[in-house]
């Protein structure tokens, strides 16, 4: 499909260091028998609650399947606690985008991308010329360290692998001719803090203390 039939890009506010890090956190929480010391804000709990059982899964999946959906939670500024009740079971939330690729396989994507950078950008570390392809495609943000510019191409490369686009044989425009794709001008840690800062806001009566320039109450 051609860019301008797709929805814009995903992008986790989380780095795939800290993804596979909850996986693995998901992963001891089940094996340890899902207790609360091991699951303390009790996110875990409630969305393995929430989220249907598939036949045949392994704990590995399962672990996969869970933080998939508390990643799509957080991208959405939701909490899974029981006081919220906008959250509805996932079988009636639709799909969750999941990544065909595992957060280590990413963060491996992400390493080979900077290598690559590093390395001067040849072609014998880009042999699919997938690297390059999207490098040319994507405006350069101003300020832009080597390794969010690294995260940025594997987030359109990952993008583009759920959406069978190919961006070396399909024809692809370049990424500042689409209005579809927003690039974020706050960091995931200031877009996070961000929404922290609204929930606070609004579990506290929404006072005008925790909302100092009137934006929170504003918008809302």
């Amino acid at each position: 499909p051609s860019f301008d039939q797709l929805n814009s890009i995903p992008v986790s506010r989380r780095s795939p260091e800290e993804r596979s890090k909850d996986i693995d956190d998901v992963l001891n929480w089940a094996r340890n028998g899902k207790n609360d010391e091991d699951d303390p804000t009790g996110e875990f709990k409630k969305i393995d609650q929430m989220l249907p059982q598939k036949k045949s899964q392994t704990p590995e999946d399962r672990a996969r399947e869970i933080e998939s959906a508390l990643d799509w939670m957080r991208n959405k500024g939701l909490k899974p606690d029981d006081s919220d009740d906008s959250v509805a079971p996932f079988d009636k939330l639709g799909s969750i985008p999941v990544s065909r690729r595992s957060p280590e396989e990413r963060s491996e994507d992400v390493n080979n991308v900077l290598n690559w950078m590093r390395n001067g950008k040849p072609d014998s570390l880009d042999p699919t010329g997938e690297f390059k392809k999207i490098d040319q495609m994507i405006p350069t943000r101003p300020g832009q360290t080597p390794r969010e510019r690294a995260r940025d191409i594997e987030n359109s490369l990952d993008w583009m692998r759920n959406h069978d686009v190919n961006p070396v044989t399909d024809d692809v425009p370049s990424f500042d001719q689409l209005n579809s794709i927003p690039v974020s001008r706050r960091s995931p840690e200031e877009r996070s803090k961000d929404i922290d800062d609204v929930l606070d806001w609004a579990r506290n009566g929404k006072n005008d203390e925790d909302d100092p320039t009137g934006e929170f109450k504003k918008i809302d």
